[in-house]
């Protein structure tokens, strides 16, 4: 079943989160029943409870490639699981439950009086395995369509660009928590960016990047990261401008969970002056 709890502590089950951290992926048409290429583009919304899916193929009467249909996948709190609901260009509408068993993802529905299942199953983070049939709760009674669907890089610039992004709760906001473990594994610079705003005046505001510089994977799910020690500063909001904080550093390792341990010390004598943790937003970039 799906890897879903309560709102406050909401997160993809693992098979979304891999397909909207890999944005396109691609089945060229070679597989059973299928004919020509179909692109699923894949997109985290609202706050990690809705992932957008596009989908692109050829059309069998004109031949052109194009935009065939849209849907999300939904997190439904009545009944604490998710859901799928599909448009597409003739104006049909499908919509049913979407389970999930480790790292594979099936949507059930209704089509046309027949139980159908479509299924995803995991190959590795950049390759699945896909079938559409008619499913009896056991096996397959028929197979419709079979084939490999496979990532494909984004054309991006040079530079730094947000690979993901979580609210202050560890939810999703941007992008995917597998694709910051893969490039994080895969040797990319990482950099953090966070933002604190005073509640009583939204137009008060910092925003901080940093460099980590020291990455950790824990039990192969979170991220975490050191960031170098700095000077402490303070800043006047009224006469825009920011002074450094004398015999104070602080440090901090932030966590994809959403909650960041600091610690404050005087460097001279090594003394603590505070150890707490702070729960924020964060975003995690990577460069190309």
């Amino acid at each position: 079943m799906c890897s879903v709890f309560t709102l406050a502590g909401q997160s993809l089950p693992p098979a979304l989160e891999i397909l909207s951290g890999g944005g396109t992926w691609v089945a060229e048409g070679a597989g059973r029943g299928l004919a020509g290429r179909t692109e699923k583009q894949f997109s985290v919304g609202l706050d990690g409870q809705i992932v957008h899916v596009k989908t692109y193929n050829v059309n069998a009467e004109t031949g052109t490639f194009g935009l065939r249909s849209e849907g999300v996948r939904y997190w439904q709190m009545a009944d604490s699981s998710w859901h799928f609901t599909e448009y597409d260009k003739l104006g049909q509408h499908t919509s049913g439950k979407v389970t999930a068993s480790g790292r594979d993802l099936y949507y059930d529905y209704v089509y046309q009086n027949f139980d159908v299942r479509d299924a995803w199953h995991y190959l590795d983070d950049h390759a699945y395995d896909y079938v559409v049939g008619l499913w009896n709760g056991t096996d397959w009674d028929r197979i419709f369509h079979r084939d490999t669907f496979r990532t494909v890089a984004p054309a991006v610039e040079s530079g730094w660009m947000v690979v993901y992004a979580h609210d202050e709760h560890g939810r999703a906001t941007e992008g995917s928590l597998a694709a910051l473990r893969a490039a994080v594994k895969s040797g990319k610079e990482v950099r953090l960016r966070w933002k604190h705003t005073r509640s009583d005046k939204n137009a008060h505001s910092v925003e901080h990047f940093a460099e980590a510089s020291f990455l950790t994977v824990l039990n192969d799910h979170h991220v975490l990261a050191q960031i170098e020690p700095i000077i402490g500063q303070t800043p006047n909001f009224r006469e825009a401008s920011i002074t450094l904080k004398e015999q104070l550093q602080w440090s901090m390792l932030a966590s994809t969970r959403g909650t960041h341990d600091t610690m404050m010390r005087n460097p001279a004598t090594g003394e603590l002056a505070s150890h707490r943790p702070l729960a924020l937003p964060m975003a995690w970039l990577i460069r190309p």
